[in-house]
């Protein structure tokens, strides 16, 4: 099973059941671990390498994970495990800001 990174309380049921089952793929293929078998693979990979924009619902779900896996990342005074407990979320306060990152970026590459 993946291994998740971030809080799964920003994820709907449908995008958790996705990541769990395309997360280990979709990492291993822009990892340059694994390469890709077919063309789902490759669109797959191309998402994750950001050269193109998600369509699917797994590239989407996947896509949001590794935007939210980076935001964390760069924003670790907005992440508080014990926060995130406490507010039972994983958001620690910082839905919003996320939103706002993620729609800016999606806006700034809508020339994908």
């Amino acid at each position: 099973m993946f291994k998740w990174r971030v809080s799964q309380g920003f994820f709907n049921h449908s995008e958790i059941n996705l990541i769990n089952r395309y997360g280990e793929l979709f990492f291993n293929l822009i990892k340059g671990r694994k390469q890709p078998i077919n063309e789902t693979e490759k669109s797959l990979m191309d998402v994750g390498l950001e050269k193109k924009e998600p369509i699917t619902d797994i590239e989407s779900a996947l896509y949001k994970y590794m935007l939210r896996l980076n935001w964390e990342k760069e924003n670790p005074g907005l992440v508080d495990s014990t926060t995130r407990k406490a507010n039972n979320d994983g958001f620690a306060g910082s839905r919003e800001a996320f939103y706002k990152e993620f729609h800016r970026s999606r806006k700034r590459d809508e020339g994908w």
